[in-house]
């Protein structure tokens, strides 16, 4: 979304070094812990893609960036984070409208699917060659529940507003999230997963472990 700030993460990361190693551990070295975040922020590899297509075209490339990039070459790629997955939901919504109505009265199976699903499919295809840590932010917009008289959403979840995102909170996800987890665990030679046959993974092919809501913080 254009919004990290390199300054303030170097910030946090001298704040995190101080907490965990504290200065002393550096008084008798040739390191400090400026020059520790200086070499940490060396690994850190930013892009700023300016719409769904490019960030899938992105991810795509990875492997080759990471094969040729002299300072990643003999380091593994720990985590991949994407801020945020919702970055051009309007733009993509209002493309795919545009062609919907224009398809109207003729064929409309040949319209092009969700831009998302191109890179959720890059995703896993990084996913599967590479095993990465893979952060991925999305927008709250439309609470599970009706808002109370107080303001506050009757429900913490939100609904899915990006599809074929996986949706673990409504009905016709929950299923999909679970089979999809159970997907990609290691199967041994006498474990049957749950109804007795292997269950598919979603459209696509990347399964959801964890969910974290954030909320903010209320204002007077």
């Amino acid at each position: 979304e254009g919004k990290f700030n390199i300054r303030r993460f170097h910030d946090l990361l001298l704040s995190r070094l101080r907490r965990y190693l504290g200065e002393g551990s550096f008084t008798d070295s040739l390191t400090s812990l400026e020059d520790l975040a200086a070499q940490c922020l060396h690994n850190l590899h930013v892009f700023r893609p300016t719409s769904s297509a490019q960030l899938a075209v992105t991810l795509l490339h990875l492997p080759r960036y990471h094969a040729n990039e002299s300072r990643l070459q003999n380091q593994e790629i720990g985590l991949l984070a994407i801020d945020s997955m919702s970055a051009f939901y309007w733009r993509d919504r209002f493309t795919l409208e545009q062609l919907r109505d224009a398809a109207q009265g003729s064929s409309r199976a040949n319209l092009p699917p969700n831009p998302i699903l191109h890179v959720l499919k890059s995703l896993a295809k990084f996913r599967a060659s590479h095993r990465p840590v893979i952060l991925m932010t999305n927008w709250g917009l439309n609470p599970l529940g009706k808002p109370l008289a107080t303001g506050e959403p009757e429900s913490p979840f939100y609904r899915q507003h990006l599809h074929p995102f996986p949706a673990p909170f409504e009905p016709h996800g929950a299923a999909e999230a679970v089979a999809s987890l159970e997907s990609s665990q290691p199967q041994g030679g006498n474990v049957t997963p749950r109804g007795g046959s292997r269950p598919r993974l979603t459209e696509s092919g990347l399964p959801l472990h964890y969910h974290i809501t954030l909320h903010p913080s209320p204002i007077d």
